[in-house]
């Protein structure tokens, strides 16, 4: 048995419509069509944003440069990051749109696990693993096809050299988690209603949808897998993951309590696919370690291999061995028998309100009824 979702939460034009195989297969065709065209996208992005082509735009950067050449590596650093972020920051209202159209979840919080999906399946690419797609995404994709075995040394090879890189992305993504205090996506389009209606009205309608649930989980999930992935190169690294997480539960934890509409339930089913989505990254870094230690000795890939296996028997165990997502009958039922033991009568019981009405008239109209017969 599985929980229904909340009324609020349910998307009732999915129920009207049927989830076909060519529906999906389309959906999944408009995902890898993303995928293709937006490795061309942040290339172009990237070196419009680089400090040679916005000097020959504005020549008070090349003045700036002279200056302070010091703040040289961190300009190009952050202007990178942010080029990725732009991006980044645009994908999930496009993945809601193809999850609403081709999958057609039953509820809103389905369609934020999809996005949850979407989203850190586009960040593990253009994010963590964008070094090793130098050649292009295809002709990776190619290589790798051909010779599997050329994955651990393609790893090492690339992403040692970018470690510096993704300090940068956390210490970036530390201010984003700041920024979205601001809320200005909904300020904006309350701006936009407060000019037709009032204000609770205005507001109300503003921050229907207002919250990204899936792009925040995939977020978090990418930021500790590269956490992970980097610890032993650059063990520096954890200061600046330390600091964001620190500052992604401060506000986000503010932004779930005190501002923004209360979310529906799946139950655990983000919890758990970003477990599975860690697990991944697991096995990015053994990879990872199996390409930086094979030069030195065929002793440390034959300890570091067992670690492959292991990390599937826990991403098995998952689905396997624990019962999240559905409750067996029998146990229902002996929890409701305990219940029923322990709570006093009354107590969990729901009656609609009507109905209670109802009893409270016929009970007061009782007397009245008995005395006239």
């Amino acid at each position: 048995m599985q929980a229904a979702a909340a009324p609020e939460s349910i998307i009732y034009e999915s129920l009207m419509v049927s989830r076909g195989e060519a529906r999906e297969k389309g959906g999944w065709l408009c995902v890898a069509c993303l995928f293709l065209a937006f490795a061309p996208l942040v290339v172009i992005i990237s070196s419009a944003l680089n400090l040679n082509s916005l000097q020959q735009i504005i020549p008070a950067v090349g003045d700036l440069r002279q200056q302070f050449p010091i703040l040289n590596r961190l300009a190009e650093g952050v202007l990178a990051t942010f080029a990725l972020n732009l991006l980044m920051g645009l994908l999930p209202y496009t993945f809601l749109i193809i999850s609403r159209t081709f999958f057609r979840p039953v509820s809103h919080g389905h369609a934020q696990l999809h996005v949850q999906n979407f989203y850190f399946s586009f960040m593990a690419v253009f994010v963590l693993l964008v070094t090793s797609l130098s050649k292009g995404l295809v002709s990776t994709l190619i290589f790798v096809a051909q010779q599997p075995t050329a994955i651990a040394p393609l790893l090492a090879e690339t992403l040692p050299l970018s470690s510096h890189f993704y300090m940068n992305y956390l210490v970036l993504g530390s201010f984003s988690c700041v920024s979205e205090l601001l809320r200005p996506g909904v300020f904006a389009k309350y701006l936009r209603y407060r000019a037709q209606l009032e204000r609770e009205p205005a507001r109300a309608l503003a921050e229907q949808q207002s919250v990204y649930l899936g792009q925040r989980v995939g977020k978090s999930a990418l930021m500790l897998v590269i956490t992970l992935v980097f610890c032993s190169l650059n063990p520096i690294i954890i200061v600046p993951a330390a600091a964001y997480f620190l500052t992604e539960h401060l506000a986000h934890g503010y932004l779930c309590y005190f501002a923004e509409p209360k979310q529906s339930d799946l139950g655990g089913a983000f919890w758990v696919q970003s477990l599975k989505q860690i697990h991944l990254g697991l096995l990015i870094y053994v990879l990872l370690m199996v390409g930086v230690c094979a030069p030195r000795g065929i002793e440390f890939v034959i300890s570091l291999v067992p670690n492959l296996a292991f990390i599937y028997w826990s991403w098995r165990r998952l689905d396997r061995d624990f019962l999240w997502q559905d409750c067996p009958l029998d146990t229902l039922l002996q929890t409701d028998q305990w219940k029923s033991i322990v709570e006093e009568p009354g107590q969990g019981v729901y009656k609609q309100p009507e109905c209670c009405e109802l009893d409270t008239v016929m009970t007061e109209s009782s007397p009245e009824i008995s005395a006239q017969h």
